[in-house]
């Protein structure tokens, strides 16, 4: 009965955003939160160089400039742009990468055959200089906050080698939407499903060490990247803060998952290799939904199990 009623108390779509759009002006950095917040990472010890890599192909021009605008506008400003165009065939995606040339934070470079979204990623890492890496999509964009939210936390907690924060959607019409408020670390939900996502931010080093981006695991690549580190590190952490912004277009997950299908089987393989390299006697089976994935265990031998009845210490006479 209380889930019933509890299922009627809740708000309806309409309601939910209504509710998120107030949340959302309520908490936005104000300039003068941003001023604020750039004074504080500027007295704390450590800042790193953060490289943000986006792997771009036939970008709408207009989502490009507002992906790397986010980057430009950040309130921790020691970061650089690395953009990997992976031989677009759009004149305009082109165009909309040259007008960013002249800004020495962003650098800028063209693969000369299409090698799909691990490739491209990988040739963004190789070039790579800073401390960290954080990945950024081509149509997406970074909170102004983001970045600095990141420095803050590695500054609290200086053994973080992967870090992670919140996330929401960018509707067409410019409203932010779907907030994604995620749990802190927990290997083994990461296990049943990709919940850590954008913003992620890693040691460089850690990335190469664990091999970087595999091709064949495109639409999954960073998933298949995080099983590997997770069997480097357990010093991951999570921002809860809203600090990145997917874009929905048709062509995204962002819409709907059902616009990567091959996504699915990608993450389901990369899974399948992360139980194979623990020497684990399972399977991985697809989920309830698109992004979940089952591991069923094999038992081994004939275990007992015992099954405990609470009573709240009442005796009761059971038939049977």
């Amino acid at each position: 009965r209380e889930a019933i009623a509890s299922a009627r108390r809740a708000p309806s779509a309409e309601e939910a955003a209504t509710m998120y759009a107030r949340w959302v002006e309520a908490t936005t950095p104000t300039p003068e939160r941003l001023a604020a917040l750039t004074a504080e990472i500027a007295a704390l010890p450590h800042h790193p160089l953060i490289s943000v890599l986006t792997p771009v192909y036939n970008t709408d021009p207009r989502w490009l400039r507002a992906t790397i605008e986010s980057v430009r506008r950040q309130a921790y400003q020691n970061c650089e742009h690395i953009l990997v165009d992976d031989a677009s065939t759009s004149e305009a995606t082109r165009a909309a990468l040259r007008e960013f040339e002249g800004d020495p934070r962003i650098r800028i470079f063209r693969l000369p055959a299409n090698s799909g979204i691990s490739a491209a990623t990988g040739a963004a890492l190789a070039e790579a200089r800073g401390e960290f890496v954080a990945l950024l999509d081509h149509d997406d964009e970074l909170a102004p906050d983001a970045l600095a939210e990141i420095i803050r936390w590695i500054n609290a907690h200086p053994e973080t080698d992967v870090v992670y924060s919140d996330e929401d959607k960018i509707e067409p019409d410019g409203r932010r939407s779907d907030p994604f408020f995620k749990p802190d670390w927990s290997p083994e939900h990461f296990l049943h499903c990709m919940y850590t996502c954008h913003l992620f931010v890693a040691r460089r080093a850690l990335v190469e060490e664990a091999g970087g981006f595999r091709k064949g695991y495109e639409g999954a690549q960073d998933y298949d990247l995080m099983l590997r580190l997770m069997e480097r590190t357990t010093r991951i952490g999570h921002v809860p803060r809203i600090l990145y912004h997917w874009r929905k277009t048709p062509e995204s997950t962002a819409s709907a998952q059902s616009a990567k299908p091959w996504a699915g089987d990608s993450g389901q393989r990369a899974l399948a290799d992360c139980i194979r390299r623990r020497n684990l006697d399972a399977e991985v089976l697809p989920g309830g939904a698109m992004g979940l994935f089952r591991i069923r265990r094999r038992i081994a031998g004939e275990p007992l199990v015992s099954i405990v009845i609470p009573t709240a210490g009442r005796l009761k006479d059971v038939e049977g």
